[in-house]
């Protein structure tokens, strides 16, 4: 059960981080179009975290013994509401935000419900049912190619972009709270025991430095992160 637990967070945490990205501050620190901007490179992060969740869950679908392939139909249910519903707030292909909230509180509800009741031995999922999980998750392929499609408008974009991330990293980093939004910079499979968390501002610096100052294609790896924002301390 204590597994299970840890499962619920990180599904807690990944929902957060496929919800459309809000920054968190008054509206007048930047202008409407800085606004739109902002919203963008947090999407960039998103749809990064998107790809990882289906590449993730493509490769342990060729594994023998994976965790995926016990996975109870409400997790996997959820899973796929995330995946289908960002990034647009309405619907896409039948999916909208009140499913999305629909299929988070049936997912609380069966938590609440196993926590109740003595440890039973999971089933494994069919082959069919594996495929067709799969097959609505999307490729990865196709996952990539929207975020990096992403990246690379941001990147065509330099000037505006880089004015509205000074804008925004000048206004807030004097603020004492301004440290405090966090968001996922890398998808946390259901059996994993931590997630990767970094402050908003902290993002917008690393976009900064890889994208804008090395002119690179995506984002970097997390080993690369956490170097770069060590350097900065």
């Amino acid at each position: 059960m204590r597994i299970k637990r840890k499962m619920k967070k990180l599904i807690v945490m990944f929902y957060l981080c496929l919800l459309p990205f809000d920054f968190a501050y008054p509206q007048s620190l930047v202008d409407s179009d800085c606004n739109v901007n902002i919203e963008n490179i947090f999407k960039a992060l998103t749809l990064k975290v998107r790809y990882e969740c289906t590449t993730y869950f493509h490769e342990e679908s060729k594994k023998g013994n994976s965790c995926i392939q016990t996975m109870p139909k409400e997790m996997w249910d959820y899973y796929l509401m995330l995946i289908k519903g960002f990034p647009h707030k309405d619907s896409i292909s039948g999916v909208n935000s009140e499913k999305i909230a629909n299929s988070k509180r049936n997912f609380e509800e069966y938590q609440d419900s196993i926590s109740r009741v003595k440890p039973v031995l999971a089933k494994r999922i069919s082959e069919e049912e594996l495929n067709s999980y799969l097959e609505q998750m999307g490729t990865p392929d196709d996952a990539f190619k929207e975020y990096k499609d992403l990246i690379q408008k941001i990147k065509s974009e330099k000037k505006v972009y880089l004015e509205c991330i000074d804008i925004t990293l000048a206004k807030n980093n004097s603020s004492k709270s301004a440290n405090m939004p966090t968001v996922l910079y890398l998808f946390p499979p259901p059996d994993w025991s931590f997630v990767n968390l970094i402050t908003k501002l902290n993002f917008l610096k690393i976009l900064k430095e890889f994208i804008f100052n090395d002119n690179e294609d995506v984002l970097p790896e997390l080993s690369r992160v956490c170097a770069y924002l060590d350097s900065l301390k």
